[in-house]
């Protein structure tokens, strides 16, 4: 998106972790083991951070 507006990515200017909880991972739980003849490959995965980045946008 950047590149677009004539702008290159630079540095990480700020980085910041938070738990993540979406209030739903019973019911995704639940769901993923109702589907026991689906194969998911790789099996999921559970997410329990955010992980916000700020950068530094410069003119090319």
């Amino acid at each position: 998106m950047a590149a677009a507006d004539g702008y290159t990515v630079a540095e990480v200017q700020e980085a910041t972790t938070t738990e993540e909880r979406s209030g739903m991972d019973s019911l995704v739980d639940e769901a993923l083991g109702a589907t026991s003849d689906t194969d998911l490959q790789p099996t999921p995965i559970a997410v329990s951070e955010r992980v916000t980045v700020v950068y530094e946008l410069s003119v090319e």
